[in-house]
């Protein structure tokens, strides 16, 4: 089973031995192919907001108050990711849990990266939730969908487990109370939880092809590839009728052959399903355009690189004349634009388009998002690159500064700034400098996951490696 990397190799000029960031900040790609491939939860409705803070989703013939804020759902966030770093931090976690806690810490980076779409997304996928229950007009049900619309998940999870326990003669029921609780499990990153809640749903139900794709998704987030493509495969094979869950399955087989380094498999898979979206949504549509975007990053790691442009360049056609150039999404290609001309080894046309990226972002986001950080430690590792060192310590420095005040010292961000810097200082020479950066970089990720986690060791080696250089200067 192949498993998902993300060391890279910095190439500063002169310094190949210099090991990069490890959380991936330096390298151009900033959203994992891997982790967003074919991901296209994208909200289906319309946000609001009804003046007190609460998420108002359209719905036909009524419109419902999801009654969890902006502001409470990232709080909930930071929360949940204080909670895991403090996890981390533990020496006799084994390498399984490590990297599972790994990955939901990276999930929750994600979103909170992207808080205002990743809200939205929250509030849609809660949204089909709730419709989804008025299918089941048993008291408890109709108690468990007004706690979700209340947004008190955990009462509502309390209540779909009662439904369970006391459904035992009634399979269809104790089965969607067991879905809705994996779906409430998956949201609070506890996904083993929802491991078991989805495989329950599908034993009680075995040919419900909703639950099949759930069960499929979260199996892939455990690493279990071969029995999430088993699922997907069966609920292809159970669909009749088209539609959404059809296109999430060949998105999802697409991913999984992906996962195991299968990518032509994976290409054919995801061209599928982008048949089946423009089949569904028309040519304009923001699932069909994020298809595109998804597949131009494939082509990149296929090696076709005049495919990968043109889908990038056709995502960014379509997005840019539905939405003008402020979509979150346009930056996200032009970084993917950028990573093409890396590959091509065309480094100022990827500065150009990291620089657009820029740009784009700073409009959607402002200065001060998470984001923008990282596209200005993009765009210093590249200035880096094309000998513009000056530049390179002017974007990082900014990056510094802003995740600073974002986030405080203790966090991967900052660990990941101070790791670019130190490389630019060790690519002119001024090894004192860049072993302080380095120092700092250590400091602060091996108080976040321990002296035993791999990242940990990879900036211990970038400290041992610059202190030797300077030994032998």
């Amino acid at each position: 089973m192949a498993k998902r990397k993300h060391k890279t190799t910095l190439s500063w000029k002169n310094q190949p031995a210099i090991v990069s960031a490890f959380i991936g900040a330096i390298a151009i790609l900033v959203a994992s192919v891997i982790n967003v491939l074919f991901s296209n939860n994208q909200p289906s409705v319309v946000q609001h907001n009804n003046g007190n803070g609460q998420g108002i989703v359209n719905t036909s013939p009524e419109s419902i108050s999801i009654g969890i804020s902006f502001k409470e759902y990232n709080i909930a966030l930071a929360k949940k990711e204080n909670e895991i770093r403090q996890l981390l931090v533990n020496d006799a976690l084994n390498e399984k849990e490590i990297s599972l806690l790994s990955k939901k810490l990276g999930d929750i980076e994600y979103q909170r990266r992207n808080e205002r779409s990743s809200y939205e997304s929250y509030i849609s996928i809660l949204r089909q939730q709730i419709i989804s229950l008025n299918k089941f007009p048993d008291k408890l049900f109709k108690e468990a969908q007004q706690s979700l619309i209340n947004g008190n998940s955990k009462k509502a999870k309390k209540l779909f487990t009662q439904i369970e326990n006391q459904a035992d003669n009634h399979l269809k029921n104790s089965a969607e109370a067991a879905f809705q609780r994996g779906m409430l499990a998956k949201k609070d990153f506890e996904y083993v939880e929802s491991h078991i809640a989805f495989k329950k749903a599908v034993r009680l139900q075995p040919k419900n092809v909703r639950y099949l794709v759930r069960l499929a998704q979260i199996s892939q987030v455990l690493d279990m590839h071969e029995k999430a493509l088993d699922y997907l495969l069966l609920a292809l094979e159970l669909n009749d009728e088209g539609g959404i869950d059809e296109i999430d399955s060949l998105r999802g087989i697409g991913s999984i052959y992906y996962s195991l380094g299968q990518y032509n498999k994976a290409a054919e898979y995801a061209e599928l399903s982008l048949i089946k979206s423009i089949k569904m949504y028309g040519e304009e549509h923001l699932s069909v355009a994020l298809s595109r975007n998804n597949l131009g990053s494939l082509y990149v790691v296929l090696g076709d690189f005049d495919k990968a442009l043109e889908y990038f360049q056709l995502a960014l056609k379509y997005l840019t004349k539905t939405f003008g150039k402020k979509h979150p999404t346009i930056h996200t290609i032009h970084n993917n634009l950028a990573q093409y001309y890396i590959k091509k080894s065309q480094l100022p046309k990827a500065r150009d388009q990291l620089l657009l990226a820029l740009e784009s972002s700073v409009a959607v986001l402002g200065l001060n998002h998470p984001m923008v950080a990282i596209y200005h430690s993009n765009l210093g590792n590249v200035f880096g690159r094309l000998g513009m060192t000056d530049k390179a310590i002017e974007y990082l420095q900014f990056a510094l500064k802003s995740d600073l005040n974002n986030f405080g010292k203790n966090h991967s961000y900052v660990a990941r700034d101070h790791n670019g810097l130190g490389a630019v200082y060790i690519s002119l020479g001024e090894i004192e400098k860049g072993i302080e950066h380095f120092e700092k970089s250590l400091n602060v990720i091996s108080g976040l996951l321990g002296y035993n986690h791999p990242h940990t060791k990879i900036a211990k080696y970038n400290l041992v490696d610059a202190k030797k250089r300077l030994l032998d200067k």
